[in-house]
């Protein structure tokens, strides 16, 4: 809501509302002419068509009382998961690739009803990458050693690490931050 009367704003940014709360009182602050209600859905800080929400066509993603994201579906809290910023020519397959997981998944947890449907400069959310899951290559790897080490694949590794190890799985560099 927006616009409304100085001084009157009852509720901050993180607050809970449930229907019938009173979060102010309407004015006409800003760039407005006359007293007004404005109202907004906003999704990943951007401002989206609200008609699509209240008629039921769409759900906004649901947080718990820790601001965790909370599947819709499921009610199953979405811990160890970070915010990825979308950027030009990703897709939402490319992304699920880089945190070991798939587009479906991601689809989802970020309630996107057409995956094939991603924008850029705006944020999903995505499994945090763990010390579990990833390995820094050292002096003297190579992906069937470190394949070895977790009980895969050299070739599981390369499909999971291309866009990082390039078209030769035989050249991977110190320091290359690889997801097993």
């Amino acid at each position: 809501y927006a616009h409304m009367k100085y001084g009157s704003v009852k509720v901050k940014v993180g607050d809970y509302v449930k229907k019938g709360d009173e979060l102010g009182i309407i004015g006409e602050t800003g760039y407005a002419f006359g007293v007004h209600l404005h109202y907004e859905i906003t999704l990943n800080g951007n401002p989206v068509d609200p008609i699509d929400y209240l008629i039921g066509d769409k759900t906004l993603p649901s947080y718990d009382d820790n601001n965790n994201p909370v599947n819709n579906n499921t009610g199953e809290v979405k811990e160890q998961f970070e915010k990825y910023l979308i950027k030009k020519g990703d897709t939402l397959s490319r992304i699920a690739q880089k945190y070991n997981t798939t587009y479906l998944y991601l689809a989802n947890i970020n309630n996107i009803k057409n995956p094939n449907l991603i924008i850029a400069g705006t944020y999903i959310y995505v499994p945090k990458l763990t010390k579990e899951n990833v390995y820094v290559v050292q002096k003297g790897d190579n992906l069937s050693k470190i394949a070895k080490k977790y009980n895969t694949t050299w070739q599981a590794i390369y499909n999971k690490n291309k866009d990082v190890i390039g078209n030769n799985p035989n050249l991977i560099l110190v320091g290359q931050i690889l997801k097993i």
